[in-house]
């Protein structure tokens, strides 16, 4: 834990977009929607007070032993039912067992967990990873002042808005030409999609050249 917090610090979100199973899962489903250029993302206000108040129920139940809702919430805990609950049952088939042991009940949750996922990254990118995710959620407020950022250069910048329709994270703002560090998963689809270069993950602060 306290390595990750170190490391969110330096480089920001790097664990949820290159670490965390249930954010790949989503990024599979994010990159239908990003392929789908008439239904590109865009930039969408932080819902903060819903996803603090899921983090302070999360502590809240760990700290009086209520492990279900933190097992809920988890994202390790999230995947690993849906690959465990979803794989078991294919394995006995194709293994040729003549009982399947796994639950229809836990299938069926796995089912709609995964659908779930999958619709929510369709259509919001990772809205779990920013609004529903614990873990997220406590990096959230060490990403928003780590030393390595995601910052616009208004001199470069052409206002083609590519960098915030590829944002899966709906977090790059064009109107105020700033990145929110505390959602940005560095996923750097941004950084891909300027042909100007504007957009730079550096240390640095942006100083114009000339005033807006």
């Amino acid at each position: 834990v306290a390595m990750w917090l170190a490391v969110t610090l330096l480089f920001g979100r790097i664990y949820c977009s290159s670490v965390c199973p249930l954010g790949i899962v989503q990024d599979i489903f994010s990159h239908f929607r990003r392929r789908n250029h008439r239904h590109p993302f865009h930039f969408s206000q932080p819902h903060n007070r819903l996803r603090y108040a899921i983090l302070t129920i999360v502590i809240g139940g760990s700290m009086v032993g209520i492990g279900a809702i933190p097992s809920l919430l988890d994202p390790y805990s999230a995947f690993g039912r849906m690959a465990s609950d979803l794989a078991r049952p294919v394995t006995e088939f194709l293994g040729g067992a003549e009982v399947i042991t796994a639950s229809w009940l836990a299938i069926l949750i796995a089912v709609a967990t995964l659908a779930l996922v999958g619709w929510l990254s369709f259509r919001h990118g990772r809205i779990i990873c920013n609004t529903i995710c614990p873990v997220g959620s406590t990096l959230s407020i060490l990403s928003r002042y780590s030393l390595f950022h995601f910052d616009i250069d208004t001199d470069l910048c052409i206002n083609c808005r590519k960098c915030e329709r590829a944002c899966k994270a709906e977090c790059v703002s064009m109107d105020d030409h700033v990145v929110d560090g505390s959602r940005c998963v560095a996923c750097f689809n941004c950084v891909d999609a300027c042909d100007s270069g504007a957009i730079r993950y550096t240390h640095r602060r942006k100083k114009l050249s000339l005033p807006l």
